[in-house]
């Protein structure tokens, strides 16, 4: 798939799957496993506003946790530097 433009609409599905896999109490290790490879696809797919879904995310180790393992370490540093 080719775009010129972003695709912010992926954080809506990303938010969806992260909360929906917080409330069902899945396994950090399995959550974060699933979720590093969303991030990874729908980032392949030209999803570019993964900041909005790691700022309101910022509280969950787990989702953070994604992230880090999908590449966005500087993204998640940059968000959680300043609950230190």
């Amino acid at each position: 798939m080719v775009s010129v433009m972003g695709w912010a609409s992926a954080s809506g599905i990303f938010n969806d799957v992260a909360s929906a896999i917080i409330e069902a109490g899945v396994e950090a290790e399995k959550g974060t496993a699933v979720l590093a490879d969303l991030i990874r696809t729908l980032s392949y797919d030209d999803w570019d506003t993964q900041d909005e879904s790691i700022e309101g995310f910022r509280n969950n180790l787990m989702v953070m946790e994604a992230f880090r393992q999908a590449g966005f370490e500087s993204y998640v540093d940059e968000y959680t530097e300043d609950d230190e």
